[in-house]
């Protein structure tokens, strides 16, 4: 099981743990929330307010893990955390903040109301803009609400600068502040939290997953380690057939020369085959030791073919050339029996 981890320091209840953990299962999946009610056969808001509110019942729970695909021993460890978190808690996104905060608020509305569908970010810049939407619509400046909510200025400021400010805010404590000191409602103060939750968990994976990369940069390549060994044999016949068309030049060849390519070949393939069976069988190195040691056999036995054809073709025809006529350029031309005679010259009478 993957459990959020605690950022910055702050100390994590075990409700937050086990929702957050649940969450990220959920996440993992590529499933959402409308999908695994679907599957577990209860409404969408029980699902919702059972990974977002108060830690319920475990057979639901063990039934969301199942729609998500986790395993017998995932399981286990998610219910060892729900009996930690103990059923009943407080909400697991609520975070306690000063009394003296508290004492500050007047309870009233936000001078503008802001509606559910406007508190909703997916990166770190869209959560200041949300913070900076609630901050307008409250009435108060970041000072005022810096004072009224008992948290640094220049965090306040920090909070609502969408245009500097890229990163998310680091303390629970003090967004739940911010939020309470801009008099929004509890549902919708709870419902921010749990959206900064949601991006720190997502934040803290996407650095896992860069850090996993960077050991292993071969992880989720798919990069196999064992050699072709019918790509490589192949190449060495093609090579030996392309030897054989490029020696005839396109001219048709004798039966004798299709003769010792064909030889060549076999001698090719069982030199191969007999080379395979003894490192296979005797070696005892490891794969690709022995692919590489057959790979070698193999080209090596296909230079010496190749070789063995050529040479004997160029003794066979220098030996049916010997005592024929020949051409030079036009200028001699030798008959069998007879004297060289050079054109343009005209015998002598005697």
């Amino acid at each position: 099981m993957t459990s959020p981890r605690p950022v910055d320091g702050e100390r994590r209840s075990p409700a937050e743990v086990f929702l957050g953990a649940v969450r990220s299962r959920i996440r993992q999946s590529g499933l959402v929330v409308p999908e695994v009610a679907r599957d577990c056969r209860q409404p969408v808001q029980v699902v919702r307010d059972a990974v977002q509110g108060q830690v319920g019942e475990w057979p639901l729970y063990r039934r969301i893990l199942e729609v998500c695909g986790a395993d017998k021993a995932a399981v286990a460890q998610f219910h060892g955390a729900w009996k930690r978190a103990r059923p009943g808690s407080p909400p697991s996104n609520v975070v306690s903040i000063s009394s003296r905060a508290h004492q500050a608020v007047d309870g009233g509305q936000p001078a503008v109301p802001v509606e559910d569908g406007e508190l909703r970010a997916a990166t770190p810049r869209e959560f200041i803009a949300v913070l900076r939407l609630v901050q307008i619509r409250s009435g108060f400046t970041p000072a005022q609400i810096a004072i009224r909510s008992n948290i640094p200025r220049s965090t306040a400021y920090r909070f609502v600068d969408n245009k500097k400010n890229t990163a998310l805010p680091t303390k629970a404590d003090q967004v739940k502040a911010f939020l309470v000191g801009c008099r929004l409602p509890e549902n919708q103060v709870r419902r921010v939290v749990l959206l900064w939750t949601d991006l720190r968990e997502a934040e803290s994976e996407k650095r896992s997953s860069i850090g996993a990369e960077a050991l292993d940069p071969l992880v989720g390549e798919g990069v196999d380690a064992t050699p072709d060994r019918s790509g490589s044999a192949a190449d060495s016949l093609q090579w030996l057939a392309d030897e054989i068309v490029g020696r005839s030049n396109g001219r048709a060849s004798s039966p004798a020369e299709f003769l010792r390519w064909g030889l060549a070949v076999v001698y090719v393939l069982v030199t191969t085959a007999l080379a395979a069976a003894l490192v296979i069988s005797t070696s005892g190195w490891a794969a690709g030791t022995q692919v590489l040691a057959i790979m070698l056999v193999c080209v090596l036995s296909a230079g010496l073919a190749a070789s063995w054809c050529t040479n004997v073709g160029r003794w066979t025809a220098r030996g049916s050339r010997r005592g024929s006529a020949t051409e030079d350029a036009g200028l001699v031309i030798e008959s069998p029996g007879a004297a060289p005679a050079v054109i343009g010259l005209e015998e002598r009478q005697g």
